[in-house]
């Protein structure tokens, strides 16, 4: 409702109106086609995790609550990663409309930069003191004894899950929403649960092979976005005809 006031009042610089205001069937279309990938890509995400964590079952409560809290260390390490990532998107949508593709692509490639010194600093720290940042949430030795594994493999991951963020982020705001879509679906669906599932059940790995498999579906994932960016597609995806 404050913003609303904000932007109709005209007391602001971006003063809207509804004079003229029709609906624009070509614009809907365009604002489907573009944004119903990315909302399928948050849904693969979901329905990945709830899954993943159907394979922990198993393992009791123990496992199944190291799934979760190294679940809410990713979001804690991604907190620099995704600020980065949608910067980096909203330089390259800014670029690209302003002609300058070049510059696009430099945008990504120094938010990469960036993201991997931040998730590295952060990795490095889970990987010495994975207790410190677990007893945040439980110090029970029961815990302890199978959680400072899971942590640790998945710190390596994160590492590589900063990287496909900023690309993920970028490749959605210059309008190339269904690539990621794909990637992720490829990454997630065909490498992290089956592999979850084969490395957890018929491995001696137990139940260490679900973060390992979640942390190899990480470096997939960036791994794919590399030579597709580096082709460039993404810069000459048109959102306005």
């Amino acid at each position: 409702a404050w913003n609303g006031y904000a932007l109709f009042a005209g007391t602001s610089r971006l003063h809207l109106t509804l004079r003229g205001y029709y609906v624009d069937f070509p614009l809907l279309a365009r604002l489907v086609r573009i944004g119903a990938p990315a909302s399928v890509t948050g849904m693969e995400r979901s329905l990945v995790h709830l899954a993943v964590g159907r394979i922990v079952t198993p393992f009791g409560t123990a496992a199944l609550a190291a799934y979760g809290l190294t679940r809410n260390l990713e979001m804690f390490t991604a907190m620099g990663s995704m600020g980065l990532g949608r910067a980096s998107g909203t330089l390259v949508g800014q670029n690209l409309g302003a002609g300058n593709p070049q510059r696009a692509r430099k945008t990504v490639l120094w938010a990469i930069w960036y993201v991997t010194l931040i998730r590295g600093s952060m990795g490095l720290l889970l990987l010495a003191f994975p207790v410190l940042f677990i007893s945040i949430f439980n110090s029970e030795p029961a815990l302890m004894d199978v959680a400072v594994t899971w942590v640790r493999i998945q710190a390596v991951g994160g590492l590589a899950m900063g990287s496909s963020m900023v690309f993920m982020q970028s490749f959605n705001v210059a309008g190339d929403t269904v690539t990621p879509m794909i990637v992720t679906l490829i990454s997630m669906v065909g490498v992290e649960l089956p592999m979850a599932f084969a490395l957890s059940r018929w491995t001696p790995l137990d139940q260490y092979g679900i973060p390992l498999a979640i942390t190899v579906a990480m470096i997939f994932r960036t791994l794919v976005y590399i030579p597709y960016f580096v082709r460039g597609r993404w810069l000459r995806v048109r959102v306005i005809d």
